[in-house]
C-alpha cells in the first residue's frame, strides 16, 4: 500500500534536511582572511602580547567608564 506524507511532514523532512546542511558547513570555524594574512606577518609572541594588551584596555575602559 502507497503511504502518502502529508505538507507538514514534508516540509518537516525539507526544513531538516536544510538544517543538517547548515550545520555541516559551519561545524568548523573558519579563520577569516585578514586573520590568516597577520598570522604569516606576526610572530606568535608578539600576537599574545597584542592580545594580552588590548584585553586590558578594554578591561580598563569597561571598568572605569
Amino acid at each position: 500500500m502507497i503511504s502518502r506524507k502529508s505538507s507538514l511532514e514534508k516540509e518537516l523532512e525539507t526544513v531538516l534536511k536544510q538544517e543538517q546542511r547548515y550545520i555541516d558547513k559551519y561545524k568548523e570555524k573558519k579563520e577569516s582572511f585578514l586573520n590568516q594574512k597577520l598570522a604569516q606577518k606576526i610572530p606568535d609572541g608578539l600576537q599574545e602580547k597584542l592580545d594580552a594588551a588590548f584585553s586590558k584596555a578594554f578591561f580598563l575602559v569597561f571598568d572605569k567608564g
